[in-house]
């Protein structure tokens, strides 16, 4: 497990082609969340990718969006540090948590509002589903995750 300079590790949320940790920035004890490209020194196409993820985070309003704080390269690895609300993806709970329909409904309106928003900047995200909306049930924030693979329409289309 890669050990940040600036960060400590609390938790792994997540791993495939990144790995996901919960953490507390040293500085000042923020919590923050890391996502960690899994290659020490990434391809350019993967570098790519990973900042512009970053940058569609960073264009978009936090409301309803997870924010992104920082890009960073620590150790030779790239890490993009984003918002720690408190929250868990809606897989973690869908097998121990009965949702009642007032509850179910609030999120729904909320990720759709959400979807809205982003589909009005020009973005799609192409892979909504429950490991990519985070839920704080304590707060009742909701959060969409994961732009990895978005895509950001040109400002005009033009006619066939």
């Amino acid at each position: 497990m890669l050990q940040p300079v600036n960060y400590r590790i609390i938790e792994q949320l997540h791993k495939k082609n990144s790995v996901v940790y919960r953490a507390r920035r040293k500085a000042d004890d923020r919590p923050v969340v890391l996502k960690i490209l899994n290659r020490r020194y990434p391809a350019l196409e993967e570098t790519a990718g990973f900042k512009r993820e970053y940058e569609i985070i960073r264009g978009l309003p936090a409301e309803g969006v997870v924010e992104a704080y920082a890009f960073e390269r620590d150790q030779g690895y790239l890490v993009m540090v984003l918002e720690d609300f408190g929250g868990a993806s809606l897989d973690r709970f869908r097998p121990f948590v009965k949702m009642d329909l007032h509850t179910f409904l609030s999120l729904a309106v909320k990720v759709a509002g959400t979807l809205d928003m982003i589909h009005r900047r020009g973005i799609i995200h192409k892979d909504i589903n429950p490991s990519h909306i985070v839920w704080n049930p304590e707060t009742g924030r909701v959060k969409i995750i994961d732009f990895g693979i978005a895509t950001v329409l040109p400002g005009e289309n033009p006619a066939v």
